[in-house]
């Protein structure tokens, strides 16, 4: 969506190419996801932005570390709160795999010895 947008955002230019991308979309992008993206496109705004270092690019406001963090682990779309747009971390954000990193060791966890309880006799 966010290379397409460009060339949605030129409306007298092109319309075999626009309706090429836009096909391309509808394969590709859920109905309702697309139409709301194109209401976005067609009222001049984007629909899709980019987040660097926890700022949304389209309307330049702080994102919410939690759905910073979500956007890393790519599970689902989240809208920016201000200005409406599909969020997506920049692709120099985007957490490395850690496939090639052997994994930790387990630590051995000491166990504490139970308490005695005593009982007094009164």
């Amino acid at each position: 969506m966010l290379e397409a947008q460009p060339t949605l955002m030129q409306k007298a230019q092109n319309q075999v190419t626009r309706r090429t991308v836009l096909k391309r979309l509808e394969e590709k992008v859920p109905a309702p996801v697309l139409s709301h993206y194109l209401r976005m496109v067609d009222q001049g705004r984007k629909g899709a932005t980019v987040v660097r270092n926890g700022v949304c690019s389209g309307c330049h406001l702080r994102v919410a570390s939690g759905i910073v963090a979500a956007l890393a682990r790519q599970t689902d779309l989240h809208l920016c709160d201000n200005c409406g747009a599909y969020l997506m971390l920049a692709p120099e954000e985007m957490p490395q795999s850690h496939a090639a990193e052997p994994a930790p060791e387990p630590v051995a966890v000491k166990t504490r010895k139970p308490r005695v309880r005593r009982v007094v006799e009164v």
